[in-house]
């Protein structure tokens, strides 16, 4: 079969994966994909599952894949039981703890006496059973409840992997030596910042820091030896394996050249004849199990199709407006913080006043990172604010106050990226998401645009009387 080279592979959710597996694609998954099965929604992780089952003779797992996946698998089925008990247990409890602040408020109001007050109390308490009726509508109307006690009693996911294992649908591992020679290779590779895994670097220790290396380098050992095309499926959005700045993002073209290089069969193995290079279609999970329902009719619920057409787009608009309203807020006070003082023409003596933002617009944006469900996005805006600055002219000997020039008149403009740190768990509150764990102002870089200066008349005949400062010194007391 003649195979076309490819410079660069994106994750979109257009890819026919029956076409693909018919041409002989193998499914390569990696860890990640297994462990997230864990925090997803009960009628997601059933969904994912079910597409998971639909290409199970065609999935191959890496050994590194299979360790880790044995090394987390029980604490993150516990997690997943705990987590989702605290998602049907903790709205009930804010709303009784609501509930009893605001009677408490009114049981103030009703020994101050005050009109109407007890049947306001009667009121609240019905407004809040309705409350409460509503939530346990939700999670019955999901089914959540009942999967917490059937579907996921056994652990679906460790025996999906154990088929696996015992249908010998893994790669061969590799020998210590080859271990202790990619890890050698590695530890230039991260130095050199050269991927895959060189983010790992940060937080893992030991050959731990190297599995995604190791990984990959079985990935590219197994297509070679069963010139084999593969589908790559993995949620480890980092530098290390995307450029996130593309839309959709594009894996890595150095992982992909490196991939053709190591798949190509050498003359010397291959009857004298150089062989193919086989290719690779990466896919992130959401891109995958779309492609999987869409080619090959997995059936999805309502909510779960809700949930795939919520993009990264989708939440960005829902998120603009708290981006900028964290602007107005942090930049007033923030003197130099964000802005520095170097750019501002003649700051006086007593310092700026508070910045005015008298302009902010949304400019772009890019999903930075992805560490397991937790989403980094960097959210740019154009910014144009201004403020006023004056010379300390001494201190009124009778008032005390302080006598200041007129104002210096600064405006800057430029471009401030707010990073927003997003849980995601596809998705369980996902209409008109707009939560975020953490939202922070990253970097500034701003130019000064316009200044102008108090009057010039008035500076020139500035005098300042004795009585306004002591000893003729224009320095404070």
């Amino acid at each position: 079969m003649v195979q076309e080279t490819t410079t660069a592979a994106s994750s979109n959710d257009t890819v026919d994966i029956k076409s693909l597996l018919e041409q002989g694609y193998t499914i390569v998954c990696d860890t990640n994909i297994f462990l997230n099965l864990y925090r997803l929604s009960p009628d997601y992780a059933s969904f994912a599952l079910d597409c998971m089952r639909e290409v199970q003779d065609y999935i191959v797992i890496p050994s590194t894949v299979k360790l880790e996946f044995k090394r987390n698998f029980a604490k993150e089925f516990t997690q997943r039981k705990n987590t989702l008990d605290r998602l049907t247990d903790e709205p009930k409890k804010l709303i009784e703890n609501q509930r009893e602040k605001l009677k408490n408020n009114f049981n103030t109001l009703v020994k101050k006496q005050f009109p109407d007050a007890e049947q306001m109390i009667e009121e609240i308490d019905e407004a809040y059973d309705n409350l409460s009726a509503m939530i346990t509508n939700y999670f019955d109307e999901r089914s959540i409840l009942s999967l917490l006690k059937d579907s996921w009693e056994n652990d679906v996911v460790e025996s999906f992997v154990n088929e696996l294992v015992q249908a010998q649908k893994v790669m061969c591992e590799f020998t210590t030596e080859e271990l202790y020679n990619i890890c050698s290779e590695g530890e230039t590779r991260y130095k050199r910042k050269t991927p895959p895994g060189f983010e790992d670097a940060k937080s893992k220790d030991g050959i731990r820091k190297y599995s995604d290396l190791i990984m990959w380098k079985e990935v590219i050992r197994y297509a070679r030896d069963n010139q084999s095309n593969i589908i790559f499926v993995t949620d480890d959005i980092k530098a290390d394996w995307w450029d996130t700045t593309k839309s959709p993002f594009e894996f890595l073209p150095t992982l992909v050249s490196e991939f053709e290089k190591g798949t190509k069969l050498r003359t010397t193995s291959n009857d004298g004849i150089t062989g193919l290079s086989m290719k690779i279609q990466p896919l992130t999970s959401t891109d995958f199990f779309e492609s999987v329902s869409t080619s090959l009719a997995v059936t999805k619920s309502d909510l779960v199709e809700q949930a795939l057409l919520l993009t990264d787009d989708d939440y960005i608009d829902n998120i603009q407006q708290d981006a900028m309203a964290f602007i107005h807020e942090e930049l007033p006070y923030s003197e130099h913080e964000y802005i520095e003082e170097s750019i501002l023409v003649f700051v006086g003596s007593d310092g700026i006043d508070v910045w005015s933002v008298d302009t902010c617009e949304f400019d772009s944006y890019i999903m930075h990172e992805r560490e397991q469900n937790e989403i980094t996005y960097h959210l740019l805006f154009h910014v144009e604010a201004s403020t006023s600055s004056y010379d300390y002219l001494g201190k009124d000997y009778d008032t005390k106050e302080l006598i200041l020039s007129n104002p210096n008149e600064h405006e800057v403009a430029g471009t401030i990226c707010v990073e927003v740190k997003r849980n995601v768990n596809h998705l369980l509150n996902f209409v008109d998401n707009r939560d975020y764990e953490s939202m922070i102002i990253l970097s500034a870089d701003f130019d000064g645009v316009s200044y102008s200066e108090r009057d010039d008349e008035y500076k020139d005949e500035m005098q300042v009387p004795d009585t306004y400062s002591k000893c003729g010194s224009y320095g404070p007391f």
